[in-house]
């Protein structure tokens, strides 16, 4: 994945980060990796220098220019990838993620199964990242909106965990699927397959608190409105973490927002209508504190291309988002975030035509800016 903005997780207050200053970064990374593959550079070179390139040209809403320097870097390295396969294995990874936020479900999806099939093939069968695929895969539907074909994923590599006696993984598959079990509004569900985790799993680090959200959130659906108050009461994020949410805000359908611009009642379900072939892909960053006791402040959109009206109820809805209160030791007022949203339609092969076209169903598609995740040989 993208290394991003990752100064952000330095300040303290909420600053843009000027266009023109990722432009300039952009300019020196696009030259750095020009006189890179003049010279015939190295795998990890072309790998680092082209994310640089692409980051900076999503950072821009270039989406079509990033998704192309990553399938050029990919073109370059595919000889070596038994060499790097981890390495070629972040481009896919990469690549997927423009993917989807240009709205290409069909290059999203042959971006998964081309970084899964570089570590299944390359990597030890004992590789942690290897043994996340069936996660990963699980993932992949779900992003794609099979919740069916997602949950029988997460089914089968929970009994497959269970079966090789890692509990933990079996309780990360499912925990998965207690999740979708809840955004399903099956209750009972959720609190049986939730109780069906075993204990010594439970008790992990990196499973606890997700549990314990998971139970509050099931406690609330039954009625316990105290169950997240208590949890927040309890709940921690140490320093250097990223932070635990502990309850989503309102669905943007739900919501009736009057925009700052605009004076008439404003409402976007994305999952409704849809695109013609001309409405332009738009995008906006959002950077919103929080707080010491785990609420959400300052939000307000950083910078963004076309009309932000549409941004308005997600921005609504994200205020009211609560975390795990987190662990502040150096006098910060908080934990800053940017979130990239983008609004675009998805591509299809509309009636009378063979050329895939923006004029899909219009959704948004959520990334997480702050945070960076390092590929390594």
């Amino acid at each position: 994945m993208f290394a991003w903005v990752s100064a952000l997780m330095l300040v303290q207050t909420a600053p843009a980060i000027p266009s023109s200053e990722i432009l300039v970064r952009g300019e020196r990374a696009e030259n750095a990796l020009a006189k890179c593959l003049s010279r015939s550079c190295t795998v990890p070179d072309d790998v680092r220098l082209s994310m640089a390139v692409a980051e900076a040209q999503f950072g821009l809403g270039r989406y079509h220019d990033a998704r192309e320097t990553l399938r050029r870097s990919l073109a370059r390295t595919q000889g070596e990838v038994a060499r790097y396969p981890r390495l070629v294995a972040a481009l896919h990874e990469a690549n997927a993620t423009v993917n989807r936020h240009i709205g290409d479900q069909e290059a999203y999806s042959s971006a998964v199964a081309a970084q899964a099939a570089t570590l299944r093939r390359y990597l030890p069968a004992d590789d942690m990242q290897r043994r996340l695929l069936p996660l990963t895969l699980a993932d992949a539907w779900l992003e794609r909106g099979n919740v069916k074909a997602a949950m029988g994923l997460y089914g089968d590599a929970q009994r497959q965990f269970t079966k090789q006696g890692d509990t933990r993984l079996a309780a990360m598959a499912g925990l998965r699927r207690v999740a979708i079990l809840l955004g399903q509004k099956k209750v009972t569900e959720a609190r049986n397959a939730l109780a069906a985790l075993p204990d010594d799993a439970v008790e992990d680090s990196s499973i606890k608190a997700v549990h314990a959200v998971l139970a509050s959130r099931i406690a609330k659906a039954m009625g316990d409105e105290s169950g997240i108050d208590r949890l927040i009461g309890t709940l921690r994020t140490a320093s250097g973490e990223a932070p635990i949410l502990v309850r989503e805000g309102p669905p943007v359908a739900d919501l009736r927002v009057q925009p700052r611009d605009r004076q008439t009642p404003f409402d976007l379900s994305v999952d409704q209508g849809a695109a013609v072939s001309s409405d332009p892909i738009r995008w906006v960053d959002i950077g919103y504190l929080i707080r010491p006791d785990g609420t959400v402040g300052d939000a307000q959109i950083l910078r963004g291309k076309g009309d932000s009206g549409w941004a308005e109820p997600y921005i609504e809805s994200l205020t009211q988002r609560r975390y795990a209160p987190p662990t502040l030791t150096d006098g910060r007022p908080g934990l800053y975030r940017v979130e990239r949203l983008t609004r675009r339609a998805r591509l299809i092969v509309p009636t009378g035509s063979f050329i895939r076209q923006p004029v899909g169903p219009v959704t948004v598609e959520r990334q997480d800016l702050t945070y960076p995740e390092v590929a390594s040989k």
